[in-house]
Order: structure tokens, then sequence, then C-alpha cells
């Protein structure tokens, strides 16, 4: 099959006429219109050729005389890339993690920059070397000594959600952050809500001459978003009127809402900050699976 496909590609070059009036040789492999979509022909030796559909300046299939293909990416592992791959070659490809991806058989092999299939006969390929797949996971280990100085807080907002049943009063919220705006269209809490990096230098910096279940209250309160929300309760509302200009003044709602939040999910945000800023890392190395992986390296 990849020998036919070789001499496909080969007439498929030598039928199609260059566009005029360019300092180089531009044969689109398709609509003359894409010429960012070409099709290109290297010589091996003196006598033996190479064809490739090439995209912007890259050549992602490279079709062999002994029916071998190279599949390359170069540093632009894109859906687009992807999907020309896929049009060009015997390979179903994705993206997925960062990474391309093509299926060989049952296995989802990487495609990182460059990755030669050798052909095996009829639609049989085989990576000319052994795929070894490196994927960054969390070492159990170090996870658990940086977890350590979070314990504290962890094990306060496990025991206020199982008082609460699991709610978050936005009463609380507004005595703990405090309450800021004027007027109603202004009013807000006045610590805003905490996310990610911001989460773990909160949790890590030195503590601070209060009450350590007051700061954990906060911090609490400060978590608590939607996205980690099981429910909520409609809690306050505001209704005033605004005007622009000389137009007629309209009315307004604002309102505020408790939240029923999963402990669960606080303690994966918490962990997610530690995966993301703290050394709790190992790279291991994996075999090709039926599926693409996230965290490749």
């Amino acid at each position: 099959m990849s020998k036919k496909t070789y001499e496909m590609y080969a007439k498929s070059y030598e039928t199609t006429k260059p566009i005029r009036g360019r300092s180089i040789d531009v044969r689109p492999i398709g609509d003359r219109r894409r010429d960012w979509e070409t099709i290109t022909q290297k010589a091996i030796d003196e006598s033996m050729y190479s064809f490739s559909a090439k995209l912007y300046q890259t050549e992602c299939v490279e079709y062999l005389p002994n029916g071998d293909i190279i599949l390359r990416c170069g540093s632009w592992p894109t859906p687009t890339t992807a999907e020309f791959i896929h049009t060009h070659s015997p390979f179903t490809c994705w993206k997925q993690g960062g990474k391309l991806w093509i299926r060989v058989g049952t296995k989802a092999i990487p495609l990182s920059t460059e990755l030669r299939m050798n052909w095996k006969g009829e639609y049989n390929y085989e990576p000319a070397e052994k795929v070894v797949i490196n994927i960054r996971v969390v070492d159990r280990d170090k996870a658990k000594v940086a977890r350590e100085p979070f314990k504290p807080f962890l094990e306060f907002a496990k025991t206020m959600l199982a008082i609460s049943d699991g709610w978050v009063m936005h009463e609380t919220c507004k005595q703990v952050l405090g309450w800021s705006g004027d007027k109603p269209e202004d009013y807000t809490y006045a610590m805003t809500k905490i996310y990610g990096d911001e989460l773990y230098e909160i949790l890590t910096a030195p503590q601070q001459e209060m009450d350590i279940e007051q700061m954990h209250l906060q911090i609490l309160c400060r978590m608590t978003t939607r996205d980690i929300m099981e429910s909520e309760r409609l809690a306050e509302e505001v209704t005033y009127f605004m005007q622009f200009g000389d137009n007629k003044p309209f009315q307004r709602v604002r309102q505020f809402y408790d939240y029923k939040i999963s402990f669960e999910k606080i303690k994966r945000k918490v962990y997610s900050a530690i995966e993301t800023k703290a050394s709790v890392h190992k790279v291991v190395q994996v075999e090709p699976t039926d599926k693409g992986m996230y965290g490749t390296v």
C-alpha cells in the first residue's frame, strides 16, 4: 500500500504545474489557492527521490521509495498540522495534551518532532525505533511531604463544612472578608476570591498576627466559588436604579448567594496548587497504550 501511495504522490508531483511567477518551485497539493499546502520532491541519491506533503515550511508526510514514511510536525504540534497529517498519511492523527499522536494498529504513538515509520507490507507499519513515552507524574512521597503544612487548613475546612452541612454563608463571608461599596451597584466583598498560585502563596506565607482559625475561615470564604459548589441559594438581593446621561433610569438587581461546597473539591484545589508550585513530580517511562496521554515531557 505504501509503495502505491509513494507512486501516487510521485505522479501528483509530476502532473502538478508550479505556480507561475514564483522564485521557488511551488506545487499546491490540492486547491491551487491554498499555496501553503504543497507537494515537494527531494533527492535521496542520484536516481531516487522522496515526495512530501508540505504544510508551510514543514514536510509533514514524506514518502520514501522503499515504502517507509517519515512524519514531522516541527515546532507546530497544532490541530491544523494534525489534520494535515491525517489527510496525507495512512495514520489517524490528533492533538492531545499539547502533543500530536498517531494511531498505529491499536497503539497511540506520540509525534514529538519527527517519527520514521517502517513499512512491513500491506497496511502494516511500525516505528523505526522503540517508542518509550516520558510522562510527568506526582511522586507520592514528595507530595506527602509538600502537603503536610496544608493539613491544618484542610482539617479546619472539613470540620467547618461538616458543622454547616457543607454551606458557606453569604453573611459569614461579609463578616469575615469585609464589605465594601457605598452604593448598591458597587457592593462586593472587601477581600477577593483566590485561585491557583495565589492560594499556594497565601497558605505558605508566614503566619500573620491573627487567630489561626480566623485566618483559615478567611481562606475558606475566599476559596468559595461556583466551580466547587454543589448547590446555591439566594441569600441577599439588592434592587437599585441606574441612569446613563439623559436616558430614562432603569432598574437593576444584584444577588448574593450561600454556596454548598464539596470538601473533596476544596482538597483537590489545594493539592492542585501544591502540584503546580511545589517540586512534587518525577518523570517515568511508560509503554504506548491504546490512548494518548497527558503530562508527557
